[in-house]
This record gives C-alpha cells, sequence and structure tokens, in this order.
C-alpha cells in the first residue's frame, strides 16, 4: 500500500518529493523504482537490495504494516528510499517512539539507499524535518544501528546532519582485500596460523577424503542447502546448546531459503561445503553483491573441532575468492578475533540518534544521552583512580566519529 500522492518536502522548491509505501502490499509495489535506485549506486552492497527487505519482511518481522519505505523523488526519478520501521524503544529508562532501520540479530548491518553525492548529501536532513512537520507519524527519535563508517546514511549525517544527531561507535566489520596474487594475499596472513594450517589440513586429509566444494546455481544450493543447516546445528548452536542454529527456528531458516531464492538467481550467492568421507564438517553461506563476498552464516561440526574444520574451509573459500576476477574483498560483516589470522582490515560501524526537536519526549531522550557524553569523562577519571580502565563507548556530538577508541 501507497500513499501515492507525492508531497513536497520543503518549501524551497527544490523539486523533491515524497511518496510512503507501507509493509508487504508497499515493498510489492517497489522492485522497478528500488532498482532504478540500486542500479544508479556505484558501490551497492547485499543489504541495499529488494530481496533482502523481502526475505526480512516475509519471514522474520512480525508486524509487516509497522515497516515503511520513505521514497524521495526529483521529478520522476526515484532518488532516494529511506525503510523505517515503527517501534517503541527505551531511551534512558523512558520509552520513545522510534523511527529506525529494522534490528534483528540477523541484520547484522543496514543503510539507507542513495547515491552518495553533493546533490543527495541533504535527503535525510529534509525527510527529517517533514516528518516534525507530519501528525500523521508521531515520533521522538530516529534510531540507526549496525551502520557502516561509509555508508550513505553516515555521508548524510556527515554532509548535513538534521538538528539534534548523535553517533555513537560500536565495532568494526572486517573484511579481507582479494585484489592481490594468492602469493601476496598470503604474505599477509599471520605466519604461525599459516603454519599450523597446513599441519592441520595434513592431519584432516590422514583421516579421510577431504572434498571442498562451492555450490553456485539456485538448483544446487537448494539441492544442498540442508548439508549446511545440519552442520550449523551440530555445535553449541543446536538443540543441546543455545538453540539459535537456523534448524533450531523455522522463521529464520525461511529468511534464509528467500534469500537464497532471491540472491542465487542473479548468481549472487555461494553456499560453501566442506566434506569428510562424503559428510559435511563445515559450512558457509555467502552473498557476492558488486565485488564483495559477504559471508552470512558460518558453521561446523565440533565433533571434528581438533582439525578446526572452520579454518580449513575459510582457507579454501579465500583462496577461491583470491583467483576469482569477480570477487575483490571477501567481507566478514561482524569482528572476530580470528579474522586478523587472515590480515582482516576494518570498517567502523555505528550507532545514529535524530532527536525529533518538536516532541517534548524527544528533547528528554536527547538531553539524557548528552549529560551521559558529557560524564564520561569524569566516569572514566574515577574508574581509573579505583584501577579499572574499562568505560563505555565513546560517542559525539552533531558528527560522525572518525578516531575514537579504535
Amino acid at each position: 500500500m501507497a500513499d501515492t500522492q507525492r508531497v513536497p518536502l520543503d518549501s524551497d522548491a527544490t523539486g523533491v518529493t515524497l511518496a510512503v509505501y507501507h509493509g508487504k502490499d508497499g515493498l510489492g509495489a517497489l522492485p522497478a523504482l528500488w532498482s532504478q535506485l540500486v542500479e544508479a549506486l556505484p558501490a551497492k552492497r547485499f543489504f541495499h537490495l529488494h530481496a533482502w527487505y523481502q526475505s526480512y519482511l516475509e519471514s522474520l518481522e512480525t508486524d509487516p504494516s509497522s515497516l515503511s519505505f520513505y521514497v524521495l523523488f526529483r521529478g520522476e526519478r526515484p532518488v532516494a528510499l529511506f525503510p523505517l520501521k515503527r517501534v517503541t524503544r527505551n531511551v534512558c529508562r523512558f520509552e520513545l517512539r522510534s523511527l529506525e532501520l529494522p534490528v534483528h540479530d540477523h541484520l547484522n548491518l543496514s543503510d539507507f539507499v542513495f547515491e552518495k553525492t553533493e546533490e543527495n548529501a541533504g535527503l535525510l536532513r529534509l525527510l527529517v524535518l517533514h516528518l516534525q512537520r507530519s501528525p500523521e507519524t508521531p515520533w521522538d527519535i530516529m534510531y540507526l544501528s549496525n551502520v557502516l563508517e561509509d555508508s550513505a546514511a553516515a555521508y548524510a549525517l556527515e554532509k548535513a546532519a538534521p538538528p539534534m544527531a548523535l553517533s555513537y561507535y560500536q565495532r568494526k566489520s572486517n573484511y579481507v582485500d582479494c585484489s592481490l596474487s594468492y602469493e601476496d594475499f598470503l604474505k599477509n596472513v599471520d605466519g604461525h596460523f599459516r603454519r599450523n594450517l597446513g599441519r592441520l589440513t595434513r592431519r584432516v586429509q590422514q583421516m579421510g577424503e577431504l572434498q571442498f566444494h562451492s555450490y553456485r546455481s539456485p538448483e544446487e544450493i537448494r539441492s544442498n542447502f540442508h548439508h549446511f543447516v545440519t552442520v550449523e546445528a551440530a555445535g553449541w548452536k543446536g538443540d543441546s546448546g543455545t538453540q539459535s542454529a537456523i534448524a533450531c527456528n523455522p522463521p529464520i531458516k525461511s529468511f534464509y531459503e528467500k534469500l537464497i531464492a532471491g540472491y542465487a538467481a542473479a548468481g549472487q550467492c555461494w553456499l560453501n561445503l566442506l566434506s569428510l568421507n562424503d559428510k559435511a564438517i563445515a559450512g558457509q553461506l555467502c552473498l557476492l553483491v558488486d565485488g564483495t563476498l559477504y559471508i552470512l552464516k558460518i558453521g561446523y561440526d565440533e565433533a571434528h573441532s581438533k582439525v578446526a574444520p572452520g579454518n580449513l574451509i575459510m582457507d579454501q573459500t579465500l583462496r577461491l575468492a583470491v583467483e576469482d576476477q569477480g570477487v575483490r574483498a571477501v567481507s566478514f560483516i561482524t569482528d572476530r578475533p580470528w579474522n586478523y589470522f587472515w590480515g582482516a582490515k576494518s570498517y567502523r560501524v555505528y550507532d545514529h540518534y535524530i532527536f525529533n526537536r518538536r516532541s517534548h519526549r524527544g528533547w528528554y531522550g536527547y538531553l539524557c544521552l548528552r549529560l551521559k557524553d558529557l560524564a564520561r569523562p569524569l566516569w572514566r577519571r574515577l574508574r581509573s583512580a579505583q584501577g579499572e580502565n574499562k568505560a563505555p563507548a565513546s560517542s559525539v556530538h552533531d558528527k560522525i566519529v572518525t578516531n575514537k577508541e579504535l
């Protein structure tokens, strides 16, 4: 469903208008417009695509009607898309009405969809100011989580931040450069780790026939996906552990099955399996978008943990990626200590808050976080005096953090 009547975003005759699409029906009306926007991106990522939100909305979202897609136009041309979900979020022990990029354990990164150009730098600000004046969508805070430092959202906040915006560094997202030859790539891999990997490879080969398969076609991926699901549940994620494995959660399994259907048809999905004596002992589900191979899910059989099957399959995947001219980088998406054994580099990941200055609750949330920011240096000094050095994540007011506690 869409608010088909486009409305101007300001009174300065910029020519920018807005249409809002709601829920599953709204998303179903957007493939053509979404495709136009994505094609204009010089560097797109897996979470910019329509298939990503379709899989999420149809499988993980319990209230699809709460998600709206704000599409901005110049004339008849779509120039930006802002997916925002209406929820209640607790800030400083106070419930605020939030508009936010969807948050879920299986949505590790997120962003808006628009090209990072000077002409587009002010679009987020225009939308925020419009929503502040709009009585149809009451809100106190806009929450943008898991946003990469080079994302469209970060660009807009750096170039033309709306009033009352706060940004907090959260973590890193690691990747390895695959534009090198394999010999040069190995120079970035930890030497001790590389020698140990060779020793483990020889050990497992003595146990039987070791095979690595990388499936690319939709048919091959669908027919072998159950092997990945089984091996992912063979360890601590399975029924005897945290029960967080795909096999233990039908909605999550549906999410990944829909991702496979959406991405594999375009040649953007890899399913990698490492087998010992015809039984899978490790697996990876990956998405290949615009030259970057994103490792979405990994799993291994803990019965074979002594030969580190997760490292063995990663070695095969990285070797394949380096040799593939269509792959320039492999992204681990998250930040794990073992990433650095492979010579990983990092992007910073931030959470951003934009408060509604026309809302009393918005002001409360904003002032509360600002007071916490101002109190943080004192907190550090007190903890240091007590012999403790650990402190909360650093923050910055009204701009993107660039060099904080890395």
